[in-house]
């Protein structure tokens, strides 16, 4: 694929259809903020505590709000103006987040950062549910993968932009700034946000007569298997594949080849893997293949998470980051796009809810990996974790081989 016909792709993507490129830009700016967040929030508790137990429960925080509230945001938004509920967040986040700021001058505290994260939980319920929707709206099936994909890849590189912009604001001692980047981040989102083109009607015009619950997804999510399967590969992924992530600002404390700074470019190589693999996805698109990518991206992550504990030196760390986000990135980009292509067109909002609960599965990951790394150790922990996860996968796989092996 040449140069030119690479600027024709993107630009078709980017401007032919409808409200993506403002739904994408959106996405682009919220996830360099949440993830700048993560990065700097996590070792500022650390350099407090001392303690990975710590770091973990700022993790479990934010993760928790998201898990609790995904089902129910989905089912608003499959019910009422995806639009408006965009909308509101984005402006209810903007007077938070200088809310917070005004308390950060005050004082900064581990309270404050841990209201902070549920607050942005149950944000990040609401925004990735409601956004993604409205992409799948906005798109048709046959280009699921190429849109998808390719706001997948974005999220991927803020991971990448993120920790860049939050080894500034420590570097510099600017914690109370990043509230006033969120701001502005929010606000800017915001007014993206209301230019959107939306019919009032794009929501189904039957959905006064859909029941709209809890037992009718649940329903739904066990009679698709194919459904069920993504859901419990989420699950898996998210509870055990993230553990050395999750731990890396404590390693990079603890382990005498590491440097403070490292910190930084250690998340931005695992990001870097996973672009590049998320890029691959947008441009050698084969519906062939997607729940193979799904699957062994996410034993490749695993594994990875298990070679990671036996890293003694900082360019084998770099190695070992680097192909564990080839691995997640071949994950996310499936995630969605098998959520949208298996969901029935009426409840695409309740299932993408559903996704987002599964994500927050995370928060019981960093639970146990926590406990585990305050009982015996980081490494220790890490290595235990991803053991369990691969057993798991397997086990998994096994149960569900008759669609999980079928294409």
């Amino acid at each position: 694929m040449n140069i030119y016909i690479l600027q024709n792709y993107f630009y078709d993507i980017f401007f032919n259809t409808k409200n993506y490129f403002q739904l994408w830009l959106i996405g682009f700016l919220i996830n360099i903020l949440r993830w700048s967040e993560i990065v700097i929030t996590g070792i500022i508790i650390f350099k407090i505590t001392n303690s990975p137990l710590q770091v973990t429960l700022l993790l479990i925080f934010r993760f928790l709000s998201l898990m609790s509230f995904s089902v129910i945001s989905g089912i608003i938004i499959d019910k009422y103006n995806k639009k408006i509920c965009l909308s509101t967040s984005l402006f209810l986040m903007t007077l938070i987040s200088l809310m917070f700021y005004f308390l950060s001058k005050l004082d900064i505290n581990i309270f404050i950062l841990q209201i902070y994260s549920i607050v942005s939980g149950l944000f990040w319920a609401i925004e990735s549910t409601v956004r993604k929707s409205l992409i799948i709206e906005s798109i048709k099936k046959e280009n699921y993968a190429k849109y998808i994909s390719l706001d997948t890849f974005t999220l991927h590189l803020t991971r990448f932009i993120g920790p860049l912009i939050s080894g500034f604001f420590y570097e510099y001692y600017l914690l109370s700034y990043l509230f006033i980047f969120a701001t502005f981040t929010y606000a800017i989102s915001f007014l993206l946000s209301t230019i959107l083109k939306y019919n009032k009607n794009n929501n189904n015009s039957s959905s006064n007569n859909i029941n709209y619950n809890l037992a009718a997804i649940y329903k739904i999510i066990l009679k698709k298997k194919q459904l069920l399967l993504v859901y419990f590969i989420t699950i898996i992924f998210n509870i055990w594949a993230y553990a050395h992530i999750s731990l890396l600002p404590a390693i990079v404390e603890i382990e005498e080849f590491y440097e403070s700074k490292h910190i930084s470019y250690l998340f931005c190589v695992e990001a870097l893997g996973s672009l590049i693999s998320i890029l691959y996805v947008v441009i050698y698109d084969n519906y062939k293949f997607y729940k193979s990518y799904y699957i062994i991206g996410t034993v490749i992550t695993l594994i990875c998470s298990l070679l990671f504990c036996f890293s003694t030196n900082i360019y084998f760390t770099y190695f070992i980051l680097f192909i564990s986000g080839i691995g997640s990135g071949l994950f996310s980009a499936m995630q969605t796009i098998l959520v949208a292509l298996y969901a029935p067109t009426e409840y695409k909002g309740s299932m993408l809810g559903f996704l987002n609960l599964c994500i927050g599965f995370a928060t019981i990951g960093f639970l146990h990996v926590g406990i585990l790394s305050s009982l015996y150790g980081v490494k220790d922990a890490i290595y235990v974790s991803s053991i369990e996860g691969l057993i798991i996968i397997v086990a998994t796989l096994f149960i569900f081989q008759k669609i999980a092996f079928k294409f």
